[in-house]
């Protein structure tokens, strides 16, 4: 963990600090930068992982719906209760879809490998 000396430094040091003070000041800005970095690619992708279960069941729950839908329309009517599971699920996949390409061109992957 970061320690800072709180040690008078020479006054011919910048500010009145030593070398040791300003050294651990350094280290403790790049501790939070890589801190901060890290949190923020957890965060990131905690949220495209939930993007990307949303887009997986609003595809599975459109081709169900859809093909319900189809189905009881060739046998009633094309206004049937399956028309608005159908287009609910076909707008969660739209918005699902988009905010996942927003979340990959906003925070593209550092290491390479891209899902």
């Amino acid at each position: 963990m970061f320690l800072m000396t709180w040690t008078r430094g020479d006054p011919a040091c910048d500010h009145g600090l030593d070398h040791e003070r300003r050294w651990s000041a350094a280290v403790y800005a790049g501790h939070m930068t890589e801190r901060a970095d890290r949190v923020r690619e957890t965060v990131w992708a905690l949220l495209t992982t939930f993007v990307l279960v949303v887009r997986l069941l609003a595809t599975i729950a459109m081709v169900l719906f859809v093909v319900g839908w189809a189905v009881v329309s060739v046998r009633q009517s094309v206004l049937n209760g399956w028309l608005w599971p159908s287009i609910g699920s076909c707008v969660a996949l739209l918005i699902s879809t988009w905010l996942y390409s927003y979340l990959r061109a906003r925070h593209p992957r550092r290491n390479g490998w891209e899902p």
